[in-house]
């Protein structure tokens, strides 16, 4: 019976996890989205409709929410490991639109369809993101690239013949 209870408690204890944890999500979005709201009201006072306006509205929420600046003056008032996890998320997505919109800047010269920009968004993406990867691995791994993506890099690239051979050494 002890042993069913410590499960049933292990159980509901992740439960209540999880609903903090999307609790502290919720509170993360809805923070940004008071701030950026706020700033595009206050700036298109000035600057009706202008595409900079959702440029510093997006920069100043993520600097305030995303950035730690709220938790300054606010001890724990953002989970940073949900912020950094929703940044990282979204850094992948700009990323990709960043291909997309260069694939969008060379359809205008070349005369490419939307499935071709797309294929060549991703594309561009990819190389560019595995470029700069490399690039960063090479100049300084301990400085640019954490310690997870380091192993992985170096278990590829280390040039050691035995971590080829660890590899398929499951028992350790």
């Amino acid at each position: 019976m002890d042993r069913r209870r410590r499960l049933m408690d292990q159980i509901v204890e992740k439960v209540i996890r999880s609903i903090r944890l999307g609790l502290d999500h919720g509170k993360l979005l809805a923070l940004f989205a008071v701030i950026y709201s706020s700033v595009q009201l206050a700036l298109n006072q000035i600057a009706p409709k202008k595409t900079l306006n959702h440029f510093i509205g997006g920069f100043l929420g993520g600097i305030l929410v995303y950035g730690g600046v709220l938790n300054m003056h606010f001890k724990k008032l953002v989970n940073e490991a949900i912020a950094t996890q929703i940044t990282m998320y979204c850094l992948s997505r700009v990323v990709l639109a960043l291909g997309k919109w260069l694939s969008v800047k060379l359809q205008r010269r070349t005369g490419l369809r939307r499935a071709q920009i797309e294929k060549l968004g991703w594309r561009t993406t990819s190389g560019l993101v595995w470029g700069l990867l490399m690039v960063f691995y090479h100049i300084d791994k301990d400085l640019y690239l954490q310690r997870a993506l380091r192993h992985s890099l170096d278990f590829q690239f280390g040039g050691t013949c035995y971590s080829w051979l660890e590899a398929f050494n499951y028992a350790r």
